[in-house]
This record gives structure tokens, sequence and C-alpha cells, in this order.
């Protein structure tokens, strides 16, 4: 049978409200709810399906997110958020709100290797 727009879209949202009222994950839910709309509509081909699919994962942004992950994993990693967050939030010190006061200045510090023989040594020993 050919489900219309408006019965597929009530039938979509109704689906994930419910998942998401059962405490299932938002990720699972949103897979899920799909299926009752992909088994009553005979328009939608398993093929058509896994082509849309493989369509959809050929994205920058897609790709850029895993890379994104982890370069901040090395980062932390080789210690060198540790080395940008020490001399930025020295001035401020351990005061509530101080990490919000003191990202502009850590957002103007470099991000290298050679960071820590510009500090001070009492900063570059730590």
């Amino acid at each position: 049978m050919i489900v219309s727009t408006l019965h597929a879209s009530i039938l979509l949202v109704g689906c994930f409200i419910v998942l998401v009222a059962m405490r299932v994950p938002v990720a699972f839910a949103l897979g899920v709810a799909t299926i009752p709309v992909v088994l009553l509509d005979l328009r939608l081909t398993p093929f058509l399906i896994m082509d849309r699919m493989f369509q959809s994962y050929n994205s920058f942004i897609l790709l850029a997110v895993p890379f994104f992950l982890l370069a901040a994993n090395l980062m932390n990693s080789g210690k060198t958020t540790d080395r940008l967050n020490l001399p930025a939030f020295s001035p401020a010190g351990c005061r509530a709100g101080s990490a919000r006061s003191m990202l502009p200045c850590r957002c103007c510090l470099p991000a290298s290797p050679a960071l820590p023989r510009r500090m001070p040594p009492a900063v570059a020993e730590s």
C-alpha cells in the first residue's frame, strides 16, 4: 500500500515520541521509528533505501566529526590542552567562572610544541 505524506509523518513522529517516552536512546528511536513506514510503503524498495543511505554517508561534515574528536584525543594525550590551559588560567586562579573569563586568552595562544619554551620557567616545569 502507498502511504500518504501526512500518514507517514504522523506514523514517524508518533513512533518516535512513543520510543523516547519508553526511554529508548534517541539514535535508536530515530532508526526504529522508520521501520513501520518502510514496511508499509511499497515505493520504498531495499535498493532505494541502501542507495540513499550510502549517498548520505558521502558527506564532508560527517567525515570531519571523527577527525575532530581524534585531534582532541591526541591533544589530551600529548598534554597540549594542559599547556594551553595553564598560562590562560594562571591570572584568574581557581575561582568560579575563571574558565569562562579566560577563554579569550586561551584562544589567542598558539597550539604549538614550542609553547613551553616561551612560558616562564615555573609554568613550563609543571
